[in-house]
């Protein structure tokens, strides 16, 4: 699995330099370059000392930048003209001092969707960068309202939680993917568990829903976790005969359980589809920077 999250230790084209925020409300850049991306690969970001470079979609940057703890769906991003979803953009810009202070380590996030859990270092700087770009180069404008969506609900199991609250102050929070081995496995360490609800949203069998997380679990926790992801219809392929008396003539360790029933028996947790109200965010106005 290509986690979403990796934490490290050390053609159009628009570019406009000493770019000063609109309002006053955000930070602005010493340089920062826009450009369209021909290949339409998305989405990564890298966020240094001094440097931010992203590959990423409007609605992608909007999801991470007015996510919160738990980032948005495109469900939740109303209106909008249809580039916002197919344009995918080059950004390259220079941190201003007022962020560049507030990272701590380096940050590296890929995969789709997006891309940064709440509490993980340079998060907060990740979704003020995003809100000045989209502010001061897209021109975006947006209102805030609630409509009732559906949703997957996740709650405590019927004997409650198994996974205790880790006690140690001040441990910086990891999630690591642990490997080899049948199946995947995260490993999960000394996490807010909104940090850990926001990486679950992004998982292939809740992606399509919000998640709204009803555990009442609002400690620090370090556990781990082990699934048989699923496969989506188009790339599952019926056994033969012959592979079915292979498999059953070598016995083999038996595969992890399917990712929601891995909640279920070893953390305690339940993901139940129901629907509710939740935070939206209609687009009133936004310009392309790099067709302009």
């Amino acid at each position: 699995m290509a986690i979403a999250l990796a934490l490290g230790t050390a053609g159009c084209a628009s570019k406009t330099h000493g770019v000063a925020a609109s309002n006053g409300r955000y930070p602005w850049f010493e340089t920062a370059s826009i450009k369209l991306n021909d290949s339409t690969a998305c989405c990564a970001m890298t966020l240094s000392k001094n440097r931010f470079v992203a590959t990423q979609s409007a609605i992608d940057m909007i999801m991470s930048a007015y996510g919160g703890n738990l980032p948005l769906k495109p469900a939740q991003v109303l209106d909008g003209p249809d580039w916002m979803k197919t344009d995918v953009f080059n950004i390259d810009a220079q941190l201003p001092q007022s962020l560049s202070d507030q990272v701590r380590q380096p940050l590296r996030a890929v995969g789709p969707g997006p891309g940064v859990p709440a509490e993980v270092p340079g998060s907060d700087v990740v979704r003020q960068l995003f809100r000045s770009l989209l502010t001061n180069r897209f021109k975006l404008q947006i209102k805030h309202e609630k409509k009732v969506l559906p949703v997957f609900e996740l709650l405590l199991a019927k004997n409650g939680s198994k996974i205790a609250e880790d006690k140690v102050a001040g441990s910086p929070c990891r999630i690591t993917d642990v490997g080899p081995g049948k199946g995947l496995r995260l490993n999960v360490q000394s996490c807010d568990f909104d940090t850990f609800a926001g990486l679950l949203s992004g998982m292939p069998e809740l992606r399509s829903r919000v998640l709204v997380d009803n555990t009442g679990l609002h400690g620090r926790y370090s556990f781990k976790l082990h699934w048989t992801p699923e496969i989506p219809p188009r790339m599952r392929r019926p056994a033969t005969g012959a592979q079915r008396s292979l498999v059953a003539a070598h016995s083999k360790p038996p595969s992890p359980p399917p990712f929601i029933t891995a909640l279920r028996e070893q953390l305690g947790l339940k993901v139940q589809p129901t629907t509710a109200p939740v935070d939206t965010i209609l687009i009133q106005h936004i310009e392309n920077p790099a067709r302009n």
